[in-house]
């Protein structure tokens, strides 16, 4: 760990464009390395934030500023039991780029150089990098634009765990909304085979990857069946690939101006398929009385 005052060791890295900066290099010049604030940097928020805010500021004094992306996000999926996570499954990094980066050097700049120092082994664990290829335009370019009305007032109230994307802007390839509607969907079949009182679905994607990375169902201690075996039909009765979503909910027929107004949910005046679930709660009573019979026979 450097302290104040010490000499530091001539260094290379690779900025957010792939282009190799070398310490000696700027010999002469005040050089500011921002890379990754990790949990016991004082102020790590903050002093991305100052970044960001006095980036024009610092440039106009010749200080140097060398950093791995000014875009990314990394999403973590964990194993919980009794409430507490004792299992990292997947993690997600997505690192904005220059365009001619070869993925496979970037994949281990990620692993090593950013993983590894943060949570040891990744043994075990499902690492995706870019999942979607190429990410060289980030920022207001890639992401700019209206969300709309908020996912709170549109589905559940305060009642239900919500996510953060928004429904209204986004067309049903997005599983911010696809993926929510179907949720929905097999929630309300449970609850309607009479498995379950009370039933919540979460469901978690990697941008690029068609299969959930995390995918749990609570019934709040209402189910007839346990939460782990409820878990398996759901895994066996439900598709939650994005194609699927928009075929087996016939996204491309609803009239998404009617849902503009008044919810997403709940909405039987606008036959929507994401309530249809007599079908499928009647796959699950079925499914559930076969177990019970042979459950009964052992």
């Amino acid at each position: 760990m450097l302290k104040v005052g010490d000499k530091v060791k001539d260094f290379t890295l690779l900025d957010f464009n792939g282009k190799s900066h070398t310490l000696s290099n700027h010999l002469g010049k005040k050089v500011v390395v921002y890379f990754y604030p990790k949990d016991n940097t004082p102020g790590c928020t903050k002093q991305a934030c100052d970044f960001r805010d006095n980036f024009h500021e610092i440039k106009s004094k010749n200080v140097v500023l060398i950093g791995i992306s000014p875009d990314g996000k990394c999403q973590v999926s964990y194993l919980y039991e009794n409430d507490k996570p004792v299992e990292v499954q997947t993690i997600v990094v997505s690192a904005q780029t220059k365009c001619s980066i070869d993925p496979i050097l970037l994949e281990r700049i990620i692993k090593d150089d950013l993983l590894k120092p943060l949570i040891g082994s990744l043994d075990g664990i499902n690492i995706l990098v870019n999942p979607t290829g190429e990410f060289s335009i980030g920022g207001p370019d890639a992401d700019a634009g209206l969300t709309g009305r908020k996912i709170i007032v549109d589905t559940y109230g305060g009642f239900s765990h919500h996510g953060g994307g928004a429904f209204s802007g986004k067309d049903t390839s997005k599983v911010d909304r696809s993926a929510a509607y179907y949720a929905r969907y097999a929630a309300k079949s449970f609850v309607d085979a009479g498995l379950a009182d009370r039933c919540e679905i979460g469901v978690a994607y990697s941008i690029g990857v068609a299969e959930p990375v995390s995918l749990y169902i609570d019934t709040f201690g209402t189910g007839k069946l346990s939460d782990e075996d409820l878990l398996y039909l759901l895994k066996v009765y439900f598709d939650f690939t994005p194609s699927n979503i928009r075929k087996e909910l016939e996204l491309d027929k609803v009239k998404f101006s009617s849902l503009s107004a008044f919810g997403h949910v709940g909405r039987d005046d606008l036959n929507v398929k994401w309530e249809d679930t007599k079908s499928k709660a009647n796959e699950l009573k079925e499914a559930y009385g076969k177990a019970k019979r042979t459950a009964q026979v052992l």
